[in-house]
């Protein structure tokens, strides 16, 4: 399968907040569900906005990147508030292709975190279920103000029962991404780069021997990239790289090995 995933809002457009924080728990979700997905042999492209400022902004951010790419299936995961308790699927209509896989995914969560299952609901209010090309489903994943739901969270067993009910299968959540072979020709340039590792130290300077990083150390941005919080990068995050010295790269966080980047 090729499928689009991405967190809602950004870090400048906050969501929903309470016992727990949608912004840093929906990019630990998204992260696992990348990786297990890419585990399992699948393309994912990450569309997750970090720059909007509004919520009007981050949402066209986010479709125009799933829109860039034909797929299978967009997911995109939310943590609900209100003070209702539980997980729910939204797609836009009851002749969704995405039902089946909106249906699993549900069920998937209540059982895997013991939550109530609201089950699929419909909206054609939604702006992503309905600007969106292909077969899309947002998952509302838990209530962040409710204290039930706060105790049961756990944003990997989350990841996980999302991937099996888009495949349709179980799946190892100890299954580790290959890492890709370094880079032979990366780029001179400055920009944009994706990191290829999926684990990528972050250095205090442009050496192995300088001090590798700690979570409570990388930028907020990096931060949401960094979904173990063991101060490292994970795969498909995306650099802005300002300076090069021999075999590393200066980024905001701090100094990375180049042979790790792609240049996008």
């Amino acid at each position: 399968m090729i499928i689009n995933v991405h967190a809602g809002h950004s870090l400048k457009c906050r969501g929903a907040s309470g016992l727990l924080d949608e912004v840093n728990e929906d990019r630990a979700v998204k992260n696992r569900v990348i990786e297990l997905l890419r585990a399992n042999g699948h393309t994912v492209y990450d569309c997750t906005d970090d720059v909007g400022k509004t919520q009007n902004a981050n949402l066209r951010n986010i479709v125009r990147k799933c829109n860039d790419h034909k797929v299978d299936l967009d997911v995109s995961i939310h943590l609900n508030a209100g003070g209702g308790t539980g997980t729910e699927v939204y797609i836009y209509s009851d002749s969704s292709k995405a039902k089946d896989e909106a249906t699993r995914i549900a069920e998937k969560i209540s059982n895997t975190l013991g939550i109530r299952n609201r089950g699929v609901k419909t909206s054609t209010k939604l702006y992503v279920l309905k600007k969106t090309k292909s077969p899309a489903l947002l998952v509302e994943c838990c209530f962040v103000d409710n204290a039930i739901d706060k105790v049961k969270w756990n944003a990997d067993k989350c990841a996980k029962a999302i991937v099996e009910g888009i495949l349709n299968k179980s799946v190892n959540e100890h299954v580790e991404t290959p890492t890709p072979k370094p880079q032979t020709n990366t780029s001179n340039a400055l920009g944009t780069y994706m990191i290829t590792a999926s684990d990528l130290s972050v250095r205090t300077g442009p050496g192995a021997g300088y001090r590798r990083k700690t979570y409570n150390e990388l930028t907020k941005n990096a931060k949401a990239h960094d979904y173990d919080k063991d101060g490292c990068l994970n795969y498909g995050t995306r650099v802005t790289v300002s300076k090069f010295d021999g075999d590393w790269a200066k980024i905001p966080s701090g100094w990375v090995a180049r042979k790790y980047l792609k240049k996008v």
